[in-house]
């Protein structure tokens, strides 16, 4: 769940108590049990202004789609998230039951028959994410992940980050992993890209197994000195050591940098750059009806391209591209984790540029203006020998 902080003052002749109880309700209670429940409640201080949910205008193979946000989706964008929920499944070995629903709404969140609170970018429930955005990969993230059942919210929040999306609504990393204490508390905005950070360290030194162990044995309410026997249980040390050798060692990057680019990198096949004789070529006009265009997303459209580098060496290229305002190219590697390799965002250069890279799988994106329709000409160079 992606959010700020509650709001009780919505709920017209409500006493503060009162309404608490109800956005508690709404926090920890699927849609329809929220809505059933809090009619005791507000039955006695008044119905809160509900608007309607959109209905389903889109169905893929794992996800459906609802909204009622006048400005249409680009044409990757349904079909990304689709592939993204079922990517996700597979890496977990399970799949939410039933179809989970994408709903990407026009106002604030809490006005809908939502669990989000007031202020949130996104919530979900296990039946459906909630958001002003798409794609927002977290709130996917979070439906793949009720399939197991809900964690530790410092290890939920976190896995949302480090597998989830680059959309610019996070601040820096702040605070410390033990600055959140549990006892069923909503976890605090400010700490989820430290969240996100803990869990790329996990995951990376650790590796996934453990962590996948530490998801299963905690949930929501898991209080503080239980998540430390887990740990205990799962890394065989403390969590006050485990958390020291993270600060110690890992290195620090921005949560955009140390993502693992899950969606990019898992469902498209990446183009071998040695597979012939010339350069990857990319020479087209982009548009956001196009089926590999996603967003809009707070004011940008953008493109993926994954790639192969069979060998280390220079990567080099040349990008250019028509309007060339707030045109934007990254080239980082797939998987996540600091400190990350990647160059980027650059502007359009008629330069060619080189940059160093280890052999693996690298992902080109490719961002722009929303509305704008840039005609791309760009060149890659692979080390082939």
């Amino acid at each position: 769940m992606t959010r700020g902080s509650a709001d009780w003052r919505g709920h017209v002749g409500c006493t503060q108590r009162e309404a608490e109880v109800v956005l508690w309700m709404r926090m920890t209670l699927s849609r329809r049990a929220w809505l059933l429940a809090a009619g005791s409640v507000l039955g006695a201080c008044g119905e809160p202004s509900i608007r309607e949910l959109p209905a389903v205008s889109w169905e893929g193979e794992n996800l459906r789609v609802a909204t009622d946000v006048e400005t249409p989706m680009c044409g990757g964008t349904a079909p990304y998230m689709d592939r993204l929920l079922g990517a996700l499944g597979e890496q977990l070995g399970a799949t939410p039951p039933g179809m989970p629903t994408y709903y990407l709404l026009d106002g604030e969140l809490d006005e809908y028959e939502t669990p989000c609170v007031s202020g949130a970018y996104g919530c979900s429930d296990g039946e459906a994410a909630y958001t002003h955005i798409a794609p927002f990969d977290h709130e996917i993230v979070h439906l793949a992940r009720s399939a197991i059942g809900s964690s530790y919210p410092l290890i939920e929040e976190g896995a949302a980050e480090y597998w989830g999306d680059d959309a610019d609504v996070r601040g820096p990393l702040q605070g410390s992993v033990l600055d959140y204490d549990g006892e069923g508390e909503l976890f605090p905005f400010p700490l989820y890209p430290r969240a996100g950070h803990f869990v790329a360290y996990l995951v990376n030194v650790h590796g996934e197994a453990a962590f996948e162990e530490l998801s299963l044995q905690t949930g929501f309410e898991t209080t503080l000195d239980e998540f430390r026997g887990v740990v205990r249980d799962v890394y065989g040390q403390e969590l006050d050591e485990l958390v020291a050798d993270y600060e110690v060692t890992y290195p620090e990057c921005p949560q955009r940098e140390y993502r693992a680019a899950f969606g990019e990198c898992s469902f498209t096949p990446a183009r071998p750059l040695c597979d012939t004789d010339g350069p990857l070529i990319v020479r087209r006009r982009f548009s956001c009806g196009d089926e590999d265009v996603l967003g809009p997303r707070l004011g940008r459209q953008w493109t993926t391209i994954p790639i192969e580098l069979e060998a280390d060496g220079l990567l080099g290229f040349v990008f250019e591209a028509n309007p060339a305002t707030d045109v934007e190219l990254t080239v980082r590697r797939c998987g996540g984790g600091c400190p990350p390799s990647m160059v980027g965002p650059l502007e359009p250069s008629e330069t060619l540029r080189q940059a160093p890279f280890e052999a693996g799988s690298y992902v080109i994106k490719i961002e722009w203006p929303e509305g704008q329709e840039p005609e791309v000409d760009l060149e890659f160079f692979g080390p082939c020998g």
